[in-house]
């Protein structure tokens, strides 16, 4: 019976032991069997080896009975050696069987959990607490701040960027070719953990800008452009007023960017030479000069050459010229034969007519400009009367109030035809009887012939409107090459006139409504003359 109360003892004291493990650390992450574990290993070192108990004696009522309480005051410690296997120490409770089986002493285990769930609770709070100040500092709340990566950022960008992390910022350039405005560089460098409120150093690219070369030297300029970095220079040349040689400007310009490898081009001033101007049209002559810078100042003069080519220029072709003068160009041209062959005109220039006029004895006396772009020009002379080159050659009415001041043919600007008025000592001697023989011999003055039309003031046709008066008048039309003419014989209360027209015919059938002049140009001629 001994063995069975033992057995109940210990069978006792184990789920005691179980619960006091479970009460000891309810926080620990450390379950009942793991505490149950730990206290058979603390019984595997300290084992009870068992002591000889009396046996029950009925006849004298002694040893162990039902009533028996165990006694542990005898019990040993044995420490586990090479001499006692801890396979083999067993303890043995007073009164157990010869077997003996193994039991905890009472309260022992319960004593040693308790400390280890108290280390056990320090560990896990040490563990709390270092993975709360391993987030706390992943988190930057502690220990510092983190360099946010800025390169690549513009200048705004970046320094936004590191102020709102706590940063503050220096800003320094470097000159570069490549990620203009944008971070190069940072100091510290990205992900470096520094204290808050470091100032980080960025640095940002800037081009290169072409410096002020202007009113330079060519050599000067070149050499500021290569110390800038400008790799290829280059050279455009400009006719100007400036010393040759003279930087006039600069592409890109000053204060702009360039790359390294990008051309920069200088222009520089070049003094012009006169172009070859030699058996040209005016027309091209004026171009060629324009384009070096020069004008123009021509003379037409008879010559051998081509009719209206240049034949001569001072300053002679190939020399140098004072940039925005005129070259002096001689054109050559054949003028009419006779200052009253007025046909001649016709194709000729107005410059080289305005050369030509006063040579045979002609003044400029008036000039303008009318609304249509033509000239109104006259030209006196004493004994050859009035010439006018002008957009109404069968007018009698003249602006002269309109005198510009200036010889408008000289200018170039172009006439729509010619009128002579003939004066009293050219007036032929049958004249005033208006007879063929004053047309015809002011037909032969004019190199006039062929004539094909006429008419007077018994046959004219006019328009309604037009309102006739006592002029008796003879007018003959002819047409020559193109062009039309007519000479008119007037008698009025001044005396007889005499008036001699031309201009292309073109410019009558295009300009004027012929049809109330019964188609006539010669009707339509003497009307505007004598009516109106």
């Amino acid at each position: 019976m001994a063995p069975d109360a033992n057995r109940h003892n210990l069978d006792k004291i184990i789920p005691d032991i179980e619960q006091d493990a479970d009460e000891a650390a309810p926080d620990a992450e450390q379950s009942t069997e793991e505490v149950v574990s730990d206290v058979e290993k603390d019984v595997d070192e300290t084992m009870l080896y068992s002591v000889s108990a009396p046996s029950y004696d009925e006849e004298h009522s002694s040893g162990i009975d039902k009533g028996y309480k165990d006694d542990f005051s005898r019990i040993g410690r044995v420490t586990s050696s090479p001499e006692h296997d801890a396979d083999e120490i067993e303890f043995s409770l007073p009164g157990d069987d010869e077997r003996g089986r193994r039991r905890r002493v009472p309260g022992e285990g319960r004593s040693r959990s308790g400390w280890r769930a108290l280390l056990t609770l320090v560990a896990v709070m040490l563990m709390v607490g270092a993975i709360y100040g391993a987030a706390t500092y992943g988190l930057e709340s502690w220990g510092g701040k983190s360099v946010p990566n800025v390169l690549n950022f513009t200048e705004t960008r970046a320094r936004s960027t590191l102020q709102k992390a706590g940063f503050e910022v220096e800003v320094h350039t470097t000159i570069a070719d490549d990620g203009i405005g944008l971070v190069q560089e940072q100091e510290p460098r990205k992900g470096k953990r520094v204290p808050e409120g470091t100032r980080v150093v960025i640095t940002v690219a800037v081009s290169r800008t072409v410096p002020d070369v202007k009113g330079l030297s060519q050599q000067e300029a070149e050499d500021l452009l290569r110390k800038a970095g400008a790799k290829d220079v280059q050279v455009e040349a400009k006719y100007a007023g400036e010393p040759a040689g003279t930087v006039l400007g600069v592409q890109p310009d000053v204060g702009q960017g360039f790359s390294a490898n990008n051309p920069v081009v200088l222009t520089v001033a070049q003094t012009p030479t006169v172009p070859d101007v030699i058996g040209k049209e005016k027309v091209e002559v004026e171009a060629l000069l324009k384009e070096v810078g020069l004008g123009l100042d021509a003379t037409y003069k008879k010559s051998d050459a081509p009719p209206n080519t240049a034949f001569e220029a001072e300053p002679a072709v190939g020399e140098e010229a004072e940039y925005g003068s005129s070259v002096h160009v001689y054109f050559s041209e054949t003028m009419p034969s006779n200052p009253l062959h007025l046909i001649e005109y016709f194709g000729k220039s107005p410059e080289g007519l305005a050369t030509y006029l006063p040579e045979q004895g002609f003044a400029y006396w008036s000039g303008h400009v009318n609304e249509a772009g033509t000239a109104e020009v006259a030209y006196n002379s004493e004994s050859s009367g009035v010439l006018y080159l002008c957009g109404t050659p069968f007018s009698r009415a003249f602006d002269w109030d309109a005198n510009s001041g200036e010889d408008i043919l000289a200018a170039g600007t172009p006439f729509s035809g010619i009128r002579w008025e003939v004066p009293a000592s050219m007036m032929p001697a049958n004249a005033s009887g208006l007879s063929q023989n004053a047309t015809r011999e002011l037909m032969r003055r004019c190199g006039l012939s062929n004539v094909t039309e006429g008419c007077s003031q018994s046959d004219i046709t006019v328009p309604d409107y037009v309102e006739r008066n006592s002029t008796n008048f003879t007018c003959a039309y002819g047409e020559a090459n193109g062009y039309s003419w007519t000479v008119l014989l007037a008698n009025e209360s001044e005396g007889t006139r005499a008036v001699v027209t031309c201009a292309p015919t073109s410019y009558y059938r295009d300009n004027f409504d012929l049809e109330p002049y019964g188609g006539s140009i010669c009707d339509m001629i003497a009307c505007a003359d004598v009516y109106q």
